[in-house]
């Protein structure tokens, strides 16, 4: 597919959402351009690290373009912000269902039985206590747009 094809197509499937700023989704449509994936895991992933400086400035320390995967190490880095740190926690945990707390080696935790530990900062309570939220809710419509849909009355 060439380029503008596949813009235009990402165009087309996010008429109806909701950005912050022209900013955002200027953003955005670089990281999908960039990406070349255009699922609902990545349109959510990247319409939040779009949504924050810090997170956009920081991309290649979150998300690894080469590899077509998230650095969950970048949730331990000086950069993160208090807004940062929940626009990451939410990207990850939409595109993949990451949740766990990591260690001091900025490993993923694990108990004596080698079972990865979940962290209760992915928590809703957590998350959603900040300005961002309607935009979360957003990225939660992006990913999940299967059960958002309404069915149109024949």
């Amino acid at each position: 597919m060439e380029n503008n094809d596949f813009t235009a197509k990402n165009e087309q499937q996010m008429i109806n959402v909701v950005f912050e700023s022209d900013k955002h989704k200027t953003r955005y449509m670089e990281l999908i351009d960039k990406s070349k994936e255009n699922d609902s895991y990545h349109r959510a992933l990247f319409y939040l690290l779009a949504l924050n400086d810090v997170c956009y400035t920081n991309i290649s320390s979150l998300y690894n373009f080469n590899k077509c995967e998230i650095v969950f190490t970048g949730l331990c880095k000086g950069f993160q912000t208090g807004g940062s740190i929940k626009v990451t926690r939410l990207a990850f945990n939409l595109f993949n269902g990451f949740k766990y707390k990591l260690n001091n080696n900025d490993e993923i935790a694990t108990d004596k039985n080698g079972d990865y530990i979940p962290s209760s900062d992915f928590s809703p309570e957590d998350l959603f206590c900040t300005g961002y939220a309607l935009y979360f809710l957003e990225a939660i419509k992006i990913r999940f747009p299967q059960y958002i849909e309404r069915e149109q009355d024949i």
